[in-house]
């Protein structure tokens, strides 16, 4: 399922409500334009997404973690940054070929394959782990969706503060949701 220009609601669980957002970002300011990709909590101020603050010329910013296979999500992970984004392009204002790139899933201008947020969100009361796997591109172009996300997967832990292996698809604990039926369970439909 590819993501451009909409937000995609995830809802992990399947309980008809939308825990999770992703979306692109598109700002045009007096020294140039801004496009990027976030992910979010969403409904829950609870649910949240793996990150880290850090600064850059001066500015704090939160970004998402592009996790690899194998990293372990759970009570001991870096959730407290609040709208973290992924990858941004910035170009400078009247220079269309001068562009930088920044997120941990810019990778170097050419974006990431199969890496993984972090998800922490709360179900009746009680924090579980999970995890969306994404792959982001980058375009380059000054348009809208020059940085896009195509989501392939999501899995969560059923037993309360038990952490999950990024990729992991099977366990008796672990719910996976497959490729071929993103497209209704992104929104919630069943």
């Amino acid at each position: 399922m590819t993501h451009t220009g909409f937000p995609l609601y995830i809802d992990l669980n399947r309980d008809g409500v939308k825990d999770f957002l992703l979306r692109t970002s598109f700002y045009v300011g007096n020294t140039g334009l801004e496009v990027g990709l976030d992910a979010a909590g969403y409904h829950n101020a609870n649910n949240v997404v793996a990150g880290r603050r850090f600064s850059r010329s001066g500015y704090f910013l939160s970004a998402a973690s592009a996790l690899p296979a194998g990293a372990r999500i759970g009570p001991r992970g870096n959730f407290s940054v609040r709208f973290p984004f992924m990858a941004v392009e910035l170009f400078a204002r009247g220079d269309g070929s001068q562009y930088s790139d920044m997120g941990p899933w810019a990778g170097k201008g050419k974006g990431v394959k199969d890496r993984y947020l972090g998800l922490k969100f709360v179900v009746d009361g009680e924090v579980h782990y999970g995890r969306a796997r994404v792959s982001v591109t980058l375009g380059h172009h000054r348009q809208f969706d020059d940085v896009s996300g195509t989501l392939t997967g999501y899995a969560y832990e059923t037993v309360p503060d038990k952490s999950i292996i990024a990729g992991q698809i099977t366990g008796p604990d672990v719910i996976t949701v497959q490729p071929e039926m993103l497209g209704g369970l992104a929104v919630g439909r069943k």
